[in-house]
């Protein structure tokens, strides 16, 4: 060893200059990537069955029979559906109930589910889905998706029967399972096969797209996505959030007669 430094083979006098410099860097390396991997935001998140960050939701944006274009959002315990007439917020707090608002009159209304749910699906037939057939998988907007068939008769003969409703989920959804059940409410789905994309169903004897998705992203605007907006009035019933910009106290049966009015005047 001695030889080697005095052939200029070892520079030993430089040796611990480079180490520090070498450790230096080594540390600083380490630290970015410390620093890059709490603040990144999950690639999966809620999507694809993490926990996801905390306050952290799953925004689903796409063409609904129900809603036209729509975003759909899903938290642990809130879903809230946002359309151009309005939004419809549900919490697992509060599981019997909705609130609707109408963003024009800035009003809400807070309405049974029972009178919701059938209210949102009234362009499509009820379904009642006894059996369900794993199709396969499928990438729907960037992620992973298993194919469901759903059957209204249990039995399977020779000749399968034509399935009623075929469904599209993301597997484990980080949310409640009370959460899961009022989504799969809205698209007349069974809960427990994961959190329905994408929805087709037979509606008047043909097979009809329920929802569509365009974009299935993780965000972290929780508030601004979950809650009622400041300012908004609250009102009785429907009727009175369909005509709270036009101002009186209205009744359903004011709002049957402003139609059949309306069509009698043609």
């Amino acid at each position: 060893m001695k030889k080697l430094r005095e052939a200029g083979r070892l520079p030993w006098p430089h040796l611990p200059g480079q180490f520090r410099l070498i450790g230096l860097a080594f540390l600083l390396g380490w630290f970015l990537i410390l620093c890059g991997a709490a603040s990144a935001k999950p690639a999966a998140g809620l999507a694809g069955g993490g926990a996801g960050t905390a306050g952290s939701y799953l925004e689903v944006s796409g063409f609904s029979s129900q809603f036209r274009r729509a975003r759909f959002c899903l938290s642990q315990d809130q879903v809230a559906v946002h359309c151009l007439t309005g939004s419809t917020l549900w919490s697992a707090a509060r599981p019997a109930r909705a609130i609707m608002t109408n963003p024009e009159a800035k009003a809400f209304a807070d309405i049974a589910l029972s009178e919701w749910i059938p209210w949102s699906r009234r362009s499509l037939d009820n379904l009642n889905i006894v059996r369900v057939e794993r199709s396969g998988e499928e990438t729907l907007a960037g992620v992973r998706c298993v194919h469901y068939l759903g059957y209204d008769t249990k039995g399977s003969g020779a000749v399968k029967s034509r399935p009623c409703a075929e469904f599209w989920c993301l597997p484990k959804p980080a949310c409640s399972k009370e959460s899961l059940q009022y989504w799969c409410k809205l698209f007349a789905l069974p809960a427990g096969y994961g959190l329905p994309i994408k929805v087709r169903q037979v509606s008047d004897g043909s097979f009809v797209t329920v929802f569509s998705p365009l974009s299935v992203k993780t965000r972290s605007d929780q508030k601004a996505s979950f809650e009622l907006p400041g300012g908004y009035r609250k009102v009785k019933d429907r009727a009175a959030l369909y005509f709270a910009g036009v101002g009186g106290d209205l009744k359903a049966s004011d709002l049957n007669e402003f139609f059949r009015g309306d069509l009698d005047r043609r």
